[in-house]
C-alpha cells in the first residue's frame, strides 16, 4: 500500500514534469540540493533551485509522464526518503520526442 508520503512525492514529481511546480515547492526549503535530472547537476538553496524549475519551463519540453511507482526507503523523525521511478517521454518544440 502506498503511503501518505509517497502520494505527495509522486504528485509532486508528475506535477514537476507537466509544469505545475507548486506540489514540489510544498517540499523545498533553504536547504534543499537538487541533483539532476540534467547530467547529474547539483544545484544547492531554495532561490536556485526555482530558477532551475524557470529553465525548465521555457525550455520547451513536453513531458508525459506514464507508469509510476514509489518505494519508501527510510524515515526518520519528520524526513523521509522516497525513490519514485516512472517512465517518462519528452518532446521538444523541434518536433524530437525521446523515453
Amino acid at each position: 500500500m502506498i503511503s501518505e508520503f509517497e502520494r505527495y512525492a509522486i504528485d509532486a514529481v508528475v506535477g514537476f514534469y507537466g509544469m505545475d511546480f507548486e506540489p514540489m515547492s510544498r517540499f523545498l526549503d533553504d536547504n534543499v540540493i537538487w541533483s539532476g535530472p540534467r547530467n547529474g547537476s547539483i544545484v544547492v538553496g531554495k532561490d536556485n533551485v526555482f530558477a532551475v524549475f524557470e529553465q525548465f519551463r521555457r525550455s520547451g519540453i513536453r513531458c508525459e509522464v506514464r507508469n509510476v511507482t514509489s518505494r519508501l526507503v527510510s524515515y526518520a523523525n519528520s524526513w523521509h526518503l522516497i525513490m519514485v521511478s516512472l517512465h517518462l517521454i519528452a518532446e521538444r518544440k523541434e518536433g524530437h520526442s525521446r523515453e
